[in-house]
């Protein structure tokens, strides 16, 4: 883990990068990998997750999602630059004052069984949120995506631990990180060799597991059909 400062750091950055990326683009510009939005929609979508996950921290309890305009955002499909990218940057620094308000090991409600503390569970859920619907904006613009290496082998150990490696495939599926000594595994494999091995920059696997880019970003030796099978069941909101 990187530590709860450091998550609050990113939270603001990545909000603050998606801005700066974002200035001047048509807000109606689809995007591929939220197919039912365009960017002035994943905008509304990830600063209404913000101020949702803010409320919660704040009061300690669960909040009401259609509050937040988080899921159904039919109405915001033609937004002004001028009032959504101040209004995201505005949603990223709430989420990461109230964080540091509140503080490291503060149970609140959490949407996942099992986390004991809320404001930890929330600045790194909010941290890697941020930088793959930023991942999102950019891949939908055309332009290269990266990320700091370690934001990007955590955000992949993150994943899993939130109950995205089941027991659904028979096998052992190998991640590889060529850029650093990052390495996961995922399946029912145990000590034996890997069924398929998936390699290529931390940032890139950490996109392909959330399927943001296509398993021909990478280098997959080995059956590939457990990883399809694996990818097909596996999805990020």
């Amino acid at each position: 883990m990187l530590g709860f400062d450091r998550y609050c750091d990113v939270i603001t950055a990545q909000s603050e990068l998606l801005v700066t990326q974002l200035a001047g683009a048509d807000l109606r510009t689809p995007v591929p990998s939220c197919p039912e939005w365009n960017l002035g929609q994943l905008l509304r979508h990830l600063g209404g997750a913000q101020r949702w996950a803010t409320e919660i921290i704040r009061t300690g309890q669960q909040a009401d999602e259609d509050l937040f305009d988080m899921r159904d955002l039919s109405r915001f499909t033609d937004e002004d630059p001028a009032v959504v990218l101040p209004w995201l940057r505005a949603a990223g620094t709430e989420l990461a004052e109230m964080l540091r308000k509140t503080g490291p090991g503060v149970p609140t409600w959490t949407p996942a069984p099992g986390q004991d503390s809320g404001s930890d569970f929330f600045a790194r859920r909010g941290a890697h949120e941020t930088a793959v619907h930023r991942a999102d904006a950019v891949l939908a613009m055309g332009k290269d995506y990266w990320l700091e290496s370690d934001v990007a082998a955590d955000a992949v150990e993150e994943w899993l631990e939130l109950g995205h490696q089941p027991p659904l495939v028979h096998g052992t599926l190998a991640f590889e990180a060529t850029d650093t000594v990052d390495r996961w595994a995922v399946g029912q494999g145990g000590s034996g060799p890997a069924t398929v091995t998936v390699r290529g920059p931390v940032a890139t696997l950490l996109l392909v597991i959330y399927r943001r880019l296509p398993t021909a970003s990478v280098e997959v030796s080995g059956d590939a059909r457990p990883l399809q099978f694996w990818l097909d069941r596996v999805s990020f909101g």
